[in-house]
């Protein structure tokens, strides 16, 4: 029987099933000595609602307020409430100061800051004759500024009338910063658009990215 060869490949079969037995146990006392870590497969989501990831994730520029750049401002412009405190000073007076201002963001520009009169010292603002045309917002008519003897010509503008899309604006009015002593966005005081043309106020956290802001020579052809 040993050397009948059915005979040996079952001793064969049996010895490797006995060894095979043999290394599952050894194997199951080993994991026994293992250290237990309990893995949860438990979903975890987050709290931060969507207003608060924006403004979490964002960059925030050293005035506290969010990076912004002029070439993501859409074209009709965006018209919206100003959170920040607005001042305008003249000849070492403050002819504007509100917290109820609003501004206007227009692709390529920085944006224009929008008063309303009841928070403006209206005596020093006389009518000017000069007028212009807004494509979006309508007929624009202008202020001369005069503070104890110092006067600037049409440094001011207002819409009378402006389209639907703009009729907060009604009667407000914004100020060329470059014609101006100062002015400022909160605690900031703003730097003047470019060119004589356009009234935007420049922020720290206001940029024409590579390309620039419009208002400087070269630029109207945007």
């Amino acid at each position: 029987l040993a050397s009948n060869p059915f005979v040996v490949a079952t001793r064969r079969n049996l010895a490797a099933r006995a060894r095979s037995r043999q290394l599952i146990s050894l194997s199951l006392v080993v994991i026994s000595l293992l250290p237990t870590r309990v893995i949860s497969t438990q979903r975890t989501y987050s709290t931060v609602l969507p207003s608060q990831m924006s403004t979490q994730d964002e960059k925030i520029a050293p005035n506290g307020m969010p990076y912004e750049n002029v070439w993501d401002y859409p074209r009709p412009p965006l018209i919206e409430p100003v959170p920040q405190r607005l001042r305008v000073v003249f000849n070492g007076v403050t002819i504007a100061d509100t917290t109820s201002g609003w501004r206007i963001c227009e692709t390529s520009h920085p944006p224009t800051y929008y008063i309303p009169p009841k928070d403006i010292k209206m005596e020093y603002l006389k009518s000017n004759s000069r007028e212009t045309y807004c494509e979006w917002k309508g007929e624009c008519h202008y202020y001369d500024v005069e503070v104890n003897g110092k006067k600037v010509v049409a440094p001011a503008w207002y819409y009378p009338d402006p389209s639907s899309k703009y009729a907060a604006l009604k009667n407000h009015v914004a100020f060329y910063a470059s014609k101006m002593e100062a002015c400022f966005v909160g605690d900031e005081q703003v730097v003047p658009q470019q060119g004589d043309f356009y009234g935007g106020w420049v922020t720290s956290n206001v940029s024409g990215g590579k390309k620039g802001m419009k208002g400087g020579p070269g630029t109207w052809g945007w």
